[in-house]
């Protein structure tokens, strides 16, 4: 597993690591996994302070994995495990949970962890996202965008007193799409395909992936999912077609979404890569 240079790793260039998980069977397997690569779990525990208790004085942390079997251990230890950057910055956080548990998703979006993982994926996988999240990017599960599509499910919001004000690149990023273009993000929104999009708006598929492919540039996304996202967490709206701005997004949320990979919900692996679906993941 690679780290790019820079990022405190120390002198030896091992990758400092705690686990957390209720299960001590599966700490240890799970310890001999990553130590096959440039991996040094230095501690470990049922939960953060006892993973803590067990780290040599003044060491430095990298990555915490934490795997959890419950909601109620994931919503007690996430913040917890958050809090672990004030002291050691630059933490990545890796999180090993039931998909299908929605607190969880949000909870961890919450969080700001660097990877949602299912428990059930293969060591394969798990070690192609560890390796994505040491680049600095963020792997998340496909359900997210499900979820953020439901808006009795996304995280909640300031009041109008407290939200503050959006952000300069994100107005610049809407205020800069074209009306079709702003029409064919909605379709991403709501999921539509390339061939169902054309259909709708009576469009060749070609014009679709251009536009897509010009949307996806003014909103310095790497992916239509990508896009789906940061429109869909910044409350994207249409306005009037015809107006000189046809779209427009509001309050900035309550955490940040740096580049996204997608994984799809069996997490298999294609090619030896993460696995490739349109509009899901962009390979590397």
């Amino acid at each position: 597993m690679s780290r790019r240079e820079g990022d405190g790793l120390d002198a030896s260039g091992s990758i400092h690591t705690i686990i957390i998980d209720t299960q001590r069977l599966f700490r240890d397997a799970l310890r001999r996994l990553l130590e096959a690569s440039s991996v040094d779990v230095v501690g470990e525990g049922r939960d953060v302070e006892e993973a803590l208790r067990s780290i040599p004085t003044n060491t430095s942390l990298h990555l915490a994995i934490c795997s959890f079997l419950s909601e109620a251990d994931a919503l007690r230890d996430l913040p917890r495990a958050a809090e672990l950057r004030r002291f050691h910055p630059g933490l990545k956080l890796v999180v090993l949970a039931d998909l299908q548990q929605h607190n969880i998703l949000l909870g961890s979006l919450q969080a700001g962890v660097e990877a949602l993982l299912s428990r059930d994926i293969s060591s394969d996988v798990l070690q192609r996202a560890l390796e994505l999240v040491q680049l600095g990017q963020r792997v998340m599960p496909a359900e997210l965008v499900q979820l953020l599509r439901d808006p009795a499910c996304r995280p909640t919001s300031r009041t109008a007193q407290q939200e503050p004000a959006v952000a300069a690149s994100d107005l610049s990023r809407a205020a800069s799409l074209t009306p079709r273009e702003c029409q064919i993000l909605q379709c991403l929104m709501d999921g539509r395909s390339n061939k169902e999009i054309a259909r709708d708006l009576r469009l060749t598929e070609a014009t679709v992936k251009a536009h897509v492919k010009a949307l996806l540039r003014k909103t310095h996304m790497t992916n239509r999912t990508q896009a789906a996202i940061w429109a869909i967490t910044h409350n994207f709206q249409i306005n009037d077609v015809h107006a000189p701005e046809p779209c427009r997004v509001k309050a900035q949320p309550d955490f940040a979404m740096p580049p996204l990979h997608m994984l799809p919900a069996n997490g298999s692996l294609v090619g030896g890569s993460l696995p490739v679906e349109e509009g899901v993941l962009v390979r590397e």
